[in-house]
């Protein structure tokens, strides 16, 4: 390179150490052979460089390049690997190298506006974001949404000779026409209607929906067929129909707007006074210049230069606005102002939603060569059809109203009301479809019609009366030998004779007393009258499916038998009378029997009730206690005594109490098995099939709390060295506190960090704040110079242009410096023992970059390594707090247990948040005061029973329902309805018969005492007897055992082996040492 020189060769090597001065000896020849300064221009100049012709990537591909010979630049772009020129700039043209070629913009990246003072020569022009709109040839197309045209004016469609059609996705369905000034309407290529002036010529059919109104005459050629009513008002005369289906030929010349268009009647010359079209090519050699300079093509050049509009046959996407002052023109089509020309062929305006014709107030006029022939018009919302500016039709919702004369070519169908004001005679007759109404009456009340099956005379309000003008002239319904059927309510005044049978299919209602009267076989004064009660329900009475007699009651009564007759058959035969009967109603008297051998117990025998001889149930019970795998007692079990060789003892949820004492090889809930009581104070055993005393526990927990009260100890001395570190410490403020955490007193030497400012500030023994540590506070210095350009630093301290010294604050020897980027080692390459400046050693050169950053140093805290804190702060494994522990009012929470003598609150609730287990033992969750004002509630509602009224229903399993079942034997029918539902046989009720409440009778049913229990006074099993007491039993009622050494079940029925309580208790005393140390250690910080 011109002017480099290499510096320091000997020193930028291969692995050697980078230093700043070769570096910079270095830089400093490369600036000064760029001309750091200034730079080159590359003007031609031996100083400032070449010219360069060619701006290009590495590989030359991509590329501006110069071509001098064509006075051009060209941009090229790499195509497969090789440069390939895209686009020319040249004197006043920028061209695409090949034709159709580059676009102007992409779908995701497009230009903005686009402003031509021309004209925009365009093969298609798409519009829009999503390019739904385009318009290319002779055709506006718009693929997606509707197609609004909104225009202050009125909304021009012209033709010029043409029609204008109506398409759905390319296919025509519909056209607009003109015919010597009249408008036609064609649906499809057939003409449906022609306007002209106010009058309107239907070819065919006209399907009127709603109601048709004719202010004048209604002249039908052909058949007319009415569905309603027909009204005409006045007259309606059709004049004739002019009607044009061939060529019109114009004979001596033709002139438009007097001299705009003329061909010449004897010579055919053509005169235009707008523009001409050449079809053809047209040569033009040297050059072309219209109108001195309105375009012009240069001879030599070929430059374009055009005043008026341009022309582009290729596609042209604009994202923008495309303003054209001298309009638009797109093939044939040319936009300009508010005109829309097409020169030739048709256009379609083909849309894949509506189209809006939206004039903003003024009319969409329909023109032929300019000619208005219609127009559609808003009026109050209707819209109004004109043929010239005649108003024809005024549609207004679904209704239409026609000024002049409707003719109908082919048959007219009015699917709604023709209303005839004047007489309707028709000639024959009228036709009427099906469902088609004859309608009388101003309401029409009376409708008359048939619809397809069946004809009906439908009569809305008042009576239908079918009578004759003349007494005695019958009114026959029906043929003779057909039915007739009334189809609602028949009312007969009058008696009603049926001489044939009467058969009713549905309900007959009688409202009469004396609802049905048999007379009998002879006539006389005697008859069978069937009464009812007045019901106050709907009642239904059904008929058996037999034959016989229907049995009845003495007396009336409005009780229901609701029993089936097999209920009622079981009194067959029975012989017990009603005390006996009475035995099974709640029966309360009882007196003590000797059951003996003969006596017999009633049982249910698989569905039969059967007398069974109390041996053979001793026998039974002796079979089934040996070999039953479990004893299940749903009431007491008194005195006497249990005795092994039998299966489980299971109680359900009824007690087993003693006052004995319970032997036992083990107990088992099927998932532990306890084998016995443990009394070891230091749970030595560890077993998990033993059950420590109450005793054990205690004494267990009591041993191992020691530690727990030590590190409770630990924990107090923590919270109070937490309070202490608390008033030193206040944390960050957004400015200085006059008050510590607690609003007490500020003290001497308290920290807070002002987080306006990051700063730590210390409280002085003045009573003010200082801040704390370095006056740099960490990394807040930092500054960057430019070798030999002055400026201040962030601290302050002017900077004039040194090449060794630069100010800086830091806390010394902590600072880094740069130069250049590379870092200098501190007391080699620069001198940092001030704190308010750096020195390099060897001086920087003008332009050099020098970055400082300065640190501060700060004194932390007392530091305590681990044997420090444990001599500082004792561990306590299991603390113990000995008189009353007050705690403010906040939430304790709890990791382990706490073991608590009393527990009183300072207000009126103690307030439990999670589930609470009262664990089961020596010990009772008794309520103290239990009265209709305080004790247990549920769900916030007290509880108002008693404990012994609540004991009532220890045991008891039938519903209300069941009891009540027997309530009342009284033999009236209500009194039956007791055995509803009983299945038992006569024999089996008369077991019964001879038994006494409380007393055991021989052959008879065995009724419990009013006591309801079973008094023995021992209780053997297999021959042995039980000996422990029912308190005895009781101990195990709804225990399990469990051997959990976490206690997760928290069960307070479960009792815990000997094993797992130890082990829980040496856990958790472990714990809540480590606890105890650990919030201590935490909370102090020296």
């Amino acid at each position: 390179m011109a002017g480099y020189t290499r510096q320091s060769a000997a020193d930028i090597t291969a692995n050697a150490v980078i230093k700043a001065a070769p570096v910079n000896a270095e830089l400093n020849a490369l600036l000064a052979a760029f001309n750091a300064s200034t730079g080159h221009k590359h003007d031609g100049t031996t100083a400032e460089g070449a010219f360069i012709p060619t701006l290009a990537d590495s590989d030359g591909n991509n590329k501006i390049a110069v071509d001098t010979a064509n006075n051009r630049h060209g941009v090229f772009v790499e195509v497969s690997t090789n440069p390939v020129e895209q686009v020319r700039f040249q004197d006043g043209l920028i061209v695409p190298v090949t034709d159709n070629d580059i676009d102007l913009g992409t779908s995701s990246v497009e230009y903005k506006n686009l402003y031509i003072d021309g004209t925009a020569y365009l093969d298609t022009v798409s519009i829009g974001d999503n390019d739904y709109t385009t318009i290319t040839n002779n055709e506006y197309d718009v693929s997606s949404g509707n197609l609004t045209v909104d225009v202050a004016g009125d909304i021009i469609l012209d033709a010029d000779g043409g029609d204008i059609f109506v398409k759905d996705g390319g296919t025509t369905f519909g056209s607009l026409t003109n015919t010597s000034g009249n408008l036609i309407i064609k649906s499809g290529t057939t003409t449906a209607a022609t306007f002209a002036g106010a009058n309107v010529d239907f070819a065919g059919t006209v399907d009127i929906t709603g109601a048709t109104v004719l202010d004048s005459t209604l002249a039908v050629a052909g058949a007319g067929t009415v569905t309603g009513t027909l009204t005409a008002t006045n007259n309606a005369a059709v004049g004739g129909t002019l009607a044009v289906t061939g060529a019109t030929a114009l004979n001596g010349g033709l002139t438009m707007d007097t001299n705009k268009f003329t061909v010449a009647n004897t010579s055919g010359n053509v005169l235009t006074a707008g523009t001409m079209t050449v079809a053809g090519a047209t040569a033009l050699n040297g050059g072309l210049t219209m109108d001195t300079n309105k375009f012009t093509v240069a001879d030599t050049s070929g430059n374009v230069a055009t005043a008026g509009t341009l022309a582009v046959t290729g596609a042209s996407t604009f994202t923008g606005a495309v303003t054209a002052d001298a309009g638009i023109s797109i093939d044939n089509i040319t936009i300009d102002g508010t005109e829309i020309d097409l020169s030739s062929g048709d256009l379609t305006v083909d849309v894949a939603g509506d189209i809006y014709l939206n004039a903003d107030g003024a009319n969409i006029v329909l023109q032929d060569g300019s000619a208005t022939f219609g127009s559609l018009n808003n009026s109050s919302g209707n819209l109004v059809i004109k043929s010239g500016t005649t108003t024809a039709a005024t549609f207004a919702a679904a209704n239409v109203d026609f000024a002049g004369t409707v003719d109908v070519t082919g048959a007219g169908t009015f699917d709604s009301t023709v209303a005839v004001a004047g007489v309707l005679s028709p000639a024959t007759h009228v036709d009427m479809p099906d469902d088609a109404k004859i309608k009388i009456g101003t309401g029409d009340d009376l409708n008359i019609y048939h619809d397809g099956s069946d004809s009906y005379i439908d009569n809305a309000t008042g009576a239908l009366n079918v009578a004759t003008g003349t007494s005695g002239i019958a009114i026959n319904i029906g043929h003779g030998t057909s039915e007739v059927t009334v189809g609602d309510n028949l009312t007969v005044a009058g008696n009603l004779t049926v001489q044939g049978t009467q058969t009713v299919v549905d309900t007959v209602t009688m409202n009469a007393a004396n609802a049905i009267v048999f007379e009998g076989a002879t006539a006389d004064d005697h008859e069978t009258t069937l009464t009812i009660v007045d019901p106050t329900a709907d009642r239904t009475i059904n008929l058996p499916n037999q034959s016989g007699t229907i049995p009845v009651l003495a007396a009336a009564s409005n009780t229901a038998i609701t029993s089936t007759p097999a209920e009622l058959n079981i009194l067959d035969g029975v012989t017990a009378t009603t005390a006996e009967i009475n035995l099974l109603d709640g029966g309360t008297s009882a007196s003590s029997v000797t059951v003996v051998d003969a006596d017999r117990v009633l049982l249910n025998d698989n569905g039969t009730m059967k007398q069974v001889a109390v041996t053979d149930l001793a026998a039974y019970f002796d079979d089934e206690i040996t070999a039953m795998p479990n004893l299940v007692s749903t009431g007491a079990l008194n005195s006497g005594s249990i005795t092994s060789g039998f299966g489980t003892i299971d109680n359900g949820s009824s007690a087993i109490t003693t006052t004995g004492t319970v032997n036992f090889g083990s107990l088992s809930d099927g998932t532990i098995t306890v084998t016995g009581f443990v009394d070891e104070d230091n749970m030595a055993s560890d077993s998990a099939t033993l059950v420590p005393t109450q005793q054990s526990v205690l004494a267990y927990i009591t041993a191992t709390m020691g530690s727990v009260t030590s590190a409770a100890n630990s924990a107090t001395a923590a919270a109070a060295s937490y309070d202490s570190f608390d008033d030193r410490y206040l944390g960050a403020k957004s400015s200085a506190p006059s008050v510590d955490n607690d609003g007490n007193s500020l003290i001497t030497g308290a920290l807070y960090f002002n987080s306006s400012t990051n700063v730590m500030n210390v409280r002085t023994s003045g009573g003010g704040w200082t801040a704390a540590g370095s006056n740099v506070n960490g990394t807040s210095s930092r500054e960057t110079y430019a070798v030999g350009t002055n400026k201040t630093s962030n601290g302050g301290v002017s900077y004039t242009g040194s090449t060794t010294s630069f100010p800086a604050t830091y806390d010394a020897p902590y600072v880094d410096v740069y130069l250049n980027g590379v870092k200098m080692l501190n007391g080699t390459d620069v001198t940092v023992t001030s704190g308010t400046a750096v020195v390099l050693a060897a001086a920087g050169a003008a332009g050099d970059i020098v970055d400082i950053v300065g640190y501060g140093t700060f004194t932390l805290s007392n530091q305590y390594t681990k044997t420090e804190s444990d001599a500082k702060y004792a561990t306590k494994a299991s603390p113990t707090f000995t008189g009353t522990a007050t705690f403010s009012d906040g939430n304790i929470t709890n990791v382990g247990n706490i073991a608590l003598d009393s527990l009183t609150a300072d207000g009126s609730t103690i307030t439990i948040t999670g589930n609470t287990t009262f664990a089961d033992g020596a010990y009772d969750f008794d309520i103290a005061s239990h009265d209709t004002s305080n004790g247990l509630k549920l769900g916030g509602t007290l509880v108002t029973a008693t404990a012994a009224e609540l004991n009532i229903l220890d045991g008891v399993t039938s519903t209300a329902a069941e009891l009540n079942i027997l309530d009342g034997v009284t033999s009236t029918a209500a009194e039956l309805n007791i055995l509803d539902g009983v299945t038992s046989t006569a024999t089996e009720l008369n077991l019964v018969d001879g038994a006494t409440a409380g007393t055991i009778v021989n052959s008879k049913a065995v009724v419990y005492s009013s006591g309801g229990q079973v008094n023995a006074t021992t209780l053997a099993i297999a021959g042995t007897a039980i000996t422990s007491t029912a308190a005895e039993l009781n101990i195990l009622d709804g225990k399990s055992f469990v051997d959990e050494d976490n206690m997760s079940s928290n069960s307070a029925t479960a009792i815990a082996s000997q094993q797992s309580v130890k082990a829980y208790v040496d856990s958790s005393v472990a714990t809540a040492a480590s606890k105890g140390f650990a919030i201590a250690a935490a909370i102090v910080f020296g």
